[in-house]
């Protein structure tokens, strides 16, 4: 992503159509079985490219909120040690990360003598996403079981361009991206369970692409 142009607002299509298709293509089995909700928090990394001249901060903040159910038996499959039983449909806002860099910039400082001041200039870059997810179990001891997850989302990510705080202009694009995760998950009671969970998807907006990792914390429940 460039730092050194303005560009114009341009976007590549909202998530509502990947949320449509996703519970369309998991309403089978989300409709014939318990359904089960969930609700985390997470710290993210989103990696940046960066210059010499540029700092980045690719730390933030965010949230993942998704449904899932087991699948039917004819569609489980026994892995060993894991149970491919459960599919999910799942919606993260991974937070931002942040290109900054400072640059100096010709003004007029009273005609005729011409001046230069030094600008910030920032990109946010913002991914967010629709998944659908197939998840293996392994038990472990007690209530307590290990996750992996697997699928594919549309990953749509927006960076913003500032100078001083004034925007310049967004670019919005989405892609088709994989997903992976573990997660552990401990069965407080039958209808609650605590989850700690760890993905990674990927991310490309106006020439800048790179790796987004969550750490996430949550509740999943039957309602």
């Amino acid at each position: 992503m460039s730092h050194h142009r303005r560009p114009r607002p341009v976007h590549s299509g909202s998530l509502m159509k990947p949320l449509c298709l996703a519970l369309a293509l998991a309403s089978p089995v989300i409709a014939g079985a318990q359904t089960h909700v969930a609700l985390s928090l997470l710290s993210s990394q989103v990696k940046l490219a960066c210059t010499a001249d540029q700092r980045c901060s690719d730390s933030g903040q965010g949230f993942s909120f998704s449904l899932d159910a087991p699948m039917p038996a004819a569609l489980a499959w026994d892995l060993g040690a894991l149970q491919l039983d459960t599919i999910e449909v799942a919606y993260t806002q991974y937070g931002h990360g942040t290109v900054s860099q400072t640059v100096s910039q010709q003004v007029v400082v009273g005609r005729p003598s011409p001046g230069t001041r030094l600008v910030k200039r920032e990109a946010k870059v913002s991914p967010s996403g629709i998944a659908l997810n197939l998840l293996a179990h392994a038990p472990l001891i007690d209530d307590v079981a290990a996750h992996v997850r697997l699928g594919v989302g549309v990953v749509s990510s927006t960076v913003a361009y500032t100078d001083d705080g004034a925007t310049l202009g967004s670019v919005t694009e989405n892609k088709v991206r994989p997903v992976i995760g573990l997660g552990l998950s401990w069965a407080a009671t039958p209808a609650w369970a605590l989850t700690l969970d760890w993905d990674h998807t990927r991310y490309e907006t106006d020439g800048g692409r790179g790796g987004v990792q969550a750490w996430r914390l949550g509740v999943r429940w039957a309602p």
